[in-house]
């Protein structure tokens, strides 16, 4: 394996067996000077108590406390300065678990990014739905207030029918007192024996005031044919308002089918409201959670990214794997 290896390879591998030596050896020594400080330590703790030497006592725990220290930390560096071969497998075992913890993060980022896609879709039928649900408010505010105003022209038709209906019984009023006059004026108007008794000179006046009589009689005909055709066209008005109100109580009564519960249905607008309130925070809470999450795991990608670039040995490892 070692004659296998390149030259700045070997160097590499003389360089840590030579400190690896080193550090053995002073190990070793630091052992040593351990060993008899602990060997003198019983006899130091008989004299605290019957000497005042209590400052070289501290001092003596103290470097024993360092040399402590300075032995793991020797210990570590010998730990980490393996063989080659040794340090060539541990790198090649770092690099699969990178590449393992590689591949986890990016399967994590794509399920995040598909749970944000799926929320963000979610949360889009949701708006559409609350847009629904507005519109249905709107028409049945709309329908409500054709209610109102059809309920108001109900009202102003009543007051109009009742007006109308006084106004024909003043001229049923009018009427009759036409007609007894007419008769009055038709009973003074001469017969034909009446004519034959009358002299020459009578007959002059009676032909005046007949003459007067006919005019007034034409006079009082024509005011009650006027009177006549204004309640025909007042009762055909009467008629086509009926009508209309009919038509459009009719156009009302089918547009307010799906609305004929109006408690039930502002209960069901304000419950879904909420429900919609409610599912819009929790689905912006998770979508602020996966990004934050999204976004540390791309960091985390990321460091581990620049650490391999970095590395050298790293660098080596796949110069050596592009080699064989």
């Amino acid at each position: 394996m070692i004659a296998s290896m390149s030259p700045v390879m070997k160097q590499r591998y003389n360089e840590l067996m030579k400190r690896k030596t080193e550090m053995q050896q002073k190990a070793e020594q630091l052992k040593g000077e351990i060993e008899s400080i602990e060997k003198m330590m019983p006899v130091l703790g008989d004299q605290v108590y019957v000497s005042p030497v209590k400052m070289e006592m501290f001092e003596n725990e103290v470097k024993l406390w360092d040399l402590n220290n300075k032995k793991s930390n020797l210990l570590a560096e010998i730990r980490d300065n393996l063989e080659p071969e040794d340090e060539f497998k541990s790198l090649l075992n770092r690099i699969k678990e990178d590449k393992l913890q590689i591949g986890i993060m990016e399967k994590a980022i794509s399920e995040i990014s598909e749970e944000i896609r799926h929320g963000e879709a979610v949360l889009t039928q949701l708006q559409e739905k609350k847009v629904d649900e507005s519109r249905n408010v709107a028409k049945y505010l709309e329908l409500r207030k054709k209610e109102l105003a059809i309920d108001d022209f109900l009202g102003s038709v009543e007051s109009r029918r009742q007006d109308e209906l006084n106004s024909l019984d003043a001229l049923d009023a009018q009427i009759l007192p036409l007609l007894k006059t007419l008769a009055a004026r038709l009973s003074t108007i001469p017969t034909l024996a009446d004519y034959k008794s009358m002299s020459l000179s009578q007959s002059h006046v009676v032909k005046r005031d007949l003459l007067n009589t006919v005019k007034s009689v034409s006079n009082e005909f024509i005011n009650l044919f006027c009177y006549l055709n204004k309640i025909v066209k007042m009762g055909n008005k009467v008629e086509e308002d009926l009508n209309k109100v009919t038509k459009n109580t009719h156009t009302m009564s089918v547009e307010m089918e799906t609305y004929t519960n109006i408690a039930d249905l502002e209960t069901g607008i304000n419950k879904k409201k909420e429900e919609l309130t409610a599912a819009r925070q929790t689905l912006s809470g998770a979508r602020s959670s996966t990004k934050s999450s999204v976004i540390e795991v791309t960091a985390k990608f990321n460091e581990v990214q620049r650490q391999l670039s970095e590395s050298e040995r790293y660098a080596q490892i796949l110069f050596i794997e592009k080699s064989c």
